[in-house]
């Protein structure tokens, strides 16, 4: 496509920083990016994998519109009825579906927030946005029935009434009667 210039292969964080940090002339040298010059194309190579992934700023839904979204229910797709938010929990997926390109894309390695970190996100919406929904598009939400205990708990625990939702799917090795009474009581609608 003669019109883009530069594309971000991979988590785009410290690879868009970089690109603009060194723009005017050393680009070249930014792992993680793909760029033509010329009519060629390059590829500089790949970047690790963000591991601490709790480190990641929290999207900065205060730069864009987001209360025309949230009014007119423009935001993504989901099942939630009223003011919902995507939200991510994880990265990547620990599975090799064979109809799945995330190995391809990025690897099998996978990294999940503290349900700390994520509680504490839902809240920050709850109080700035007033949601009384979520809706998480990981590849894989549900992996460890550890955490997603601890997850349902900490909702009923701090009293966030909203209902959330897994419209990308997940698996299901963990799922058993345990956990999905802990997903409904917490506020879980569908996955």
């Amino acid at each position: 496509c003669p019109a883009v210039d530069f594309c971000v292969v991979g988590e785009g964080e410290e690879t868009l920083v970089d690109l603009v940090n060194c723009l005017d002339n050393n680009f070249h040298t930014v792992r993680g990016l793909s760029y033509r010059r010329r009519g060629e194309f390059f590829q500089v190579g790949r970047r690790s994998r963000i591991s601490q992934i709790d480190a990641i700023p929290l999207p900065a839904w205060d730069l864009v519109p987001i209360e025309n979204y949230l009014m007119n229910r423009k935001n993504h797709f989901s099942v939630n009825v009223g003011r919902s938010m995507p939200i991510l929990a994880s990265r990547g997926c620990p599975y090799r579906c064979t109809f799945c390109s995330n190995e391809e894309m990025w690897t099998t390695k996978y990294n999940i927030r503290s349900p700390e970190s994520v509680v504490d996100e839902i809240e920050k919406y709850i109080r700035t946005y007033s949601i009384d929904g979520v809706d998480f598009f990981d590849l894989t939400a549900v992996v460890y029935k550890q955490w997603i205990l601890k997850f349902a708990s900490l909702l009923i625990e701090r009293n966030c009434k909203i209902s959330w939702t897994l419209p990308s799917g997940t698996r299901s090795e963990i799922i058993d009667q345990e956990v999905i009474m802990a997903m409904k009581q917490s506020g879980c609608r569908y996955l």
